[in-house]
């Protein structure tokens, strides 16, 4: 439902600074809902800013908030960049009927390598400044009887070394994550969806928001969408048909879509058990300090993309550090 994230700004930079948000950074909001809103009560986090079409969405339901990233590339562009394989026993359960052995032996490694996955080197992490507060919190994680991993991430630690060093321009160090990553981070606008662009098989369409969809009479799909410009305002409203249709707008927007459709009866034959099996993904971590780092949606026709990740919950279930920023890259 976003924008290609791909034209520098006036400050020479395609995504804001997390430390000093513009119009750049939240979808069509005059001020910014950051994760931690407050530090002692005090409203000194969020900064006021002009209506746009940013990179980061909250949505706001009665129970809770969900945040969601608003351009190609989906949530990939705003949460912490971490991949990680699940355990097989956890996979075969949720999903009986898939082939894990295919899974874990073609699929998941072919994701990782597109995905250019890779984990932090150990000797860096025990020596570099910058992971000293990790440091400090795995002893304390240790001393509570806690157990640590390092966990896979699609951001580039050798890229990340070289911030470090001062011979690359900082991103992860300098605190950039839930705004999006100028440098350092495979985002899926970088990889899987460039490269089915490349193809010249696949086109994207972008500020569009699909509101409807519906079978026609002939069994195939029909989505109605509407075209916004950067203001917001409704410019075109368009129609596509397919015969196949794939939605991946993430647990918010695939399943608006749906009961939208189940309910309104433009999709009948959906089951009623659509309404209670909503996931989550999302990342959680239990963190120290650390800069902050970041990594939406579109429209295809055929194919409703949008990455939904709740960068918000911050439960300290186990700790995990792969990275020296507070969003996991």
């Amino acid at each position: 439902m976003g924008r290609l994230w791909n034209t520098p700004g006036p400050d020479g930079t395609v995504f804001c600074s997390t430390r000093a948000p513009d119009r750049r950074s939240m979808w069509f909001r005059t001020r910014t809902e950051a994760p931690l809103a407050t530090f002692l009560w005090l409203d000194v986090v969020n900064r006021d800013i002009s209506p746009y079409p940013g990179v980061l969405d909250r949505v706001h339901f009665d129970a809770m908030s969900v945040y969601v990233g608003r351009g190609v590339g989906g949530g990939s562009l705003v949460n912490g960049g971490m991949a990680v394989t699940p355990v097989r026993s956890y996979f075969s359960e949720q999903f009986p009927t898939v082939d894990a052995t295919e899974m874990y032996g073609t699929f998941f490694p072919r994701a990782r390598a597109v995905l250019g996955v890779n984990t932090i080197d150990p000797a860096w992490f025990e020596s570099t400044e910058w992971y000293r507060f990790a440091r400090t919190s795995r002893k304390a994680a240790a001393n509570a009887g806690l157990r640590t991993t390092f966990v896979p991430n699609v951001y580039d630690f050798a890229h990340m070394r070289r911030e470090a060093d001062g011979t690359a321009t900082r991103s992860a160090l300098s605190g950039e994550v839930i705004y999006g990553n100028n440098h350092g981070k495979r985002s899926l606008d970088k990889t899987y969806l460039a490269s089915a662009l490349g193809t010249g098989n696949v086109t994207i369409n972008t500020l569009e928001r699909v509101r409807e969809v519906r079978r026609a009479a002939d069994g195939t799909y029909v989505l109605t969408a509407d075209r916004i410009d950067v203001t917001g305002a409704v410019v075109e409203t368009k129609q596509y048909g397919c015969t196949y249709l794939f939605l991946a707008a993430g647990s918010v927007g695939t399943t608006e879509l749906l009961l939208r459709a189940r309910e309104t009866g433009t999709l009948p034959a959906l089951r009623r058990e659509r309404r209670h099996r909503l996931g989550h993904q999302r990342q959680r971590d239990a963190r120290p300090r650390q800069p902050r780092l970041g990594h939406g949606r579109c429209r295809r026709v055929h194919h409703s993309h949008a990455g939904h990740r709740r960068l918000g919950q911050r439960r300290q279930s186990r700790l995990r550090r792969d990275r020296p920023t507070a969003d996991g890259t």
